[in-house]
């Protein structure tokens, strides 16, 4: 006698039951997930960060005291120096807008320099200094010894810069007036230049990583940066 064997399958409805408990289990993931994307980027940066501080003190040692603070013109830029440091050949290119303009390629492929939220191939540095005059604050500076800053704990020495820097102007990778640290990314700098504040506001969630003359690094809401963190 022949057994019939009835083979049972999903309905429709079981079907969509289904996939809509899979696109629910998505929704509840994909912001977790994110969030922990922006903080794998913001720890990376800090790392960046913490490595410019620490090649940053281990120059000064080497040169008596000295750190450059001037992000361009006429002298070599301070992450010129570091990549010097780093024994990293800067292949110069063309001339377009300056003398640290001709590294910008050389630049983008030194990783520490570069923020993993950032991801504009052609930025060549994520990255601004210091270039307050403890001495003269509103005056840029571009060299200066490390022992003049004298809450090395609580004075910030590299910070997160804005998406807008241009390319081609190293002079606006440095900080050194109080319209450089807006939170209006609309507002004209007091530099001379036109991109808008040169402090970071579009990255890390609304915060900027902040590394300080001492070599530690830490996190801070943009809107709370004053000058007071940037000069003694």
């Amino acid at each position: 006698m022949t057994r019939r064997i009835r083979l049972r399958a999903f309905t429709l409805i079981e079907l969509l039951v289904v996939v809509a408990i899979i696109a629910l289990l998505i929704a509840i993931l994909l912001p977790s997930l994110g969030r922990a994307r922006a903080q794998a980027y913001k720890v990376r940066c800090a790392s960046n960060l913490r490595s410019l501080s620490m090649l940053d003190l281990q120059y000064a040692y080497d040169y008596n005291g000295y750190v450059s603070r001037n992000s361009g013109g006429t002298v070599p830029s301070v992450f010129n120096l570091l990549a010097t440091m780093q024994k990293i050949t800067l292949t110069a290119g063309p001339l377009i807008g300056g003398f640290e303009s001709q590294y910008k390629d050389a630049y983008a492929r030194i990783k520490w320099l570069n923020c993993p939220a950032w991801p504009n191939s052609s930025q060549p540095i994520c990255f601004v200094t210091n270039g307050f005059d403890p001495n003269n604050i509103g005056t840029e500076i571009d060299y200066m010894r490390v022992s003049w800053i004298k809450r090395q704990q609580e004075t910030v020495n590299f910070a997160d810069g804005n998406i807008n820097l241009p390319v081609d102007n190293f002079e606006v990778y440095d900080v050194w007036q109080s319209g450089h640290l807006l939170p209006n990314a609309s507002t004209a700098i007091t530099g001379g230049s036109t991109v808008g504040r040169i402090l970071s506001d579009e990255r890390h969630r609304g915060l900027i990583n902040l590394s300080y003359y001492d070599g530690h690094v830490d996190a801070k809401p943009y809107k709370n940066v004053a000058v007071s963190d940037f000069a003694n």
